[in-house]
């Protein structure tokens, strides 16, 4: 990744999701890892926290808008924050978490992020937005052809 330097700031994101989607709305960025060949983004999602409006990838270094979508307001875009993400991996309250993103079998949008739990040594816990946890992450091609695996397909543990 870039040096934080080089990268927009939450605010600057905020400001070109609004106007990708043309809300004048309460804005909200994470950062995102990974993102494939892109590179960092922000997931930017607009309206109140109770009931997004709208979300939109924003790339970290260039500004440019590259994915976006209305959203109906009835619920959270991201539903599952850090320290719910550790307590799910079921990893210490202190584990290095992160939103990270690539095509694969957990998400295939980078409207939909995933965290990346460290749960012991160099061991992996992913958790999506609702919440189910995978001990594998697959990658696939984002046109959803062939891909690469890069582990077994994913696994649900149910004793996570």
């Amino acid at each position: 990744m870039t040096g934080d330097d080089d990268l927009l700031s939450p605010d600057e994101a905020g400001r070109l999701a609004r106007g990708a989607l043309g809300q004048d709305a309460y804005a909200r960025g994470w950062l995102v890892s990974g993102g494939g060949e892109r590179g960092p983004y922000y997931v930017v999602v607009l309206g109140p926290p109770e009931g997004s409006t709208g979300v939109a990838a924003v790339d970290a270094i260039s500004g440019e808008v590259t994915h976006s979508a209305w959203l109906p307001g009835t619920q959270p875009h991201i539903q599952v924050d850090q320290d719910q993400a550790r307590s799910l991996a079921r990893a210490p309250a202190t584990a290095p978490a992160e939103l990270t993103w690539s095509p694969g079998d957990i998400s295939m949008s980078p409207l939909y992020p995933f965290w990346a739990v460290q749960v012991s040594g160099s061991r992996m816990v992913y958790v999506d937005q609702t919440g189910a946890v995978y001990t594998e992450l697959r990658e696939r091609d984002h046109r959803g052809g062939g891909g690469r695996s890069v582990a077994p397909p994913p696994g649900r543990d149910p004793h996570l």
